[in-house]
């Protein structure tokens, strides 16, 4: 018996040294299932389950697409449009926020939701909407976009799922909205 209680005492004595008991107190880093994205105008975590994609709008902008492989309609996207080469105003901020909600309104298949002002990380000055879209011939989605401006950028971030997993979805929305933030 005193071989064994000998042999459980190294093999005891093994795992404290190799941190495999606990790690002697110190506690781990806090895991998440974020990763970064950054370009020379933003920055946003999100979720690693997702494929993403960086390509032009057409009109001088860039557009950043993330997306889960077997569902697409849960989506995020980002759009840099060009910037305007001078700086932005209070009154051009709302009237981007102006063009943003009546495009929604002027879609036959889209109901308002919510619309309201906050504030991003660094107090960045944003503006909500949330909305539902029919789709013909398939399920509705719920649909929030984010918009707001820096210095001569305008972005805004689109965030869309199936209506019935939209609320579930949106604490992963919120933290890629509050891990946003302009780099420049």
């Amino acid at each position: 018996m005193g071989r064994f209680k000998r042999f459980v005492g190294v093999v005891i004595v093994m795992l404290l040294l190799t941190g495999c008991a606990g790690g002697g107190g110190v506690p781990k880093p806090k895991e998440t299932l974020m990763k970064p994205y950054s370009n020379q105008y933003y920055g946003i975590m999100y979720p690693t389950e997702f494929i993403y994609d960086v390509g032009g709008d057409g009109y001088g902008g860039e557009i950043f697409v993330s997306l889960l492989r077997d569902e697409p309609s849960f989506s995020v996207r980002v759009l840099r449009m060009k910037p305007l080469g001078r700086f932005l105003t209070a009154e051009d901020f709302e009237a981007l926020v102006d063009i943003v909600i009546g495009g929604i309104q002027d879609n036959i298949h889209a109901t308002i939701v919510s619309n309201s002002r906050f504030n991003l990380k660094g107090d960045q000055p944003a503006h909500k909407v949330v909305y539902t879209e029919y789709v013909y011939g398939e399920e509705t989605e719920k649909k929030m976009q984010i918009a707001t401006c820096h210095k001569d950028v305008i972005l805004v971030m689109y965030f869309s799922s199936k209506i019935n997993k939209f609320d579930s979805r949106l604490p992963i929305f919120n933290e890629i909205i509050d891990s946003f933030e302009f780099l420049f």
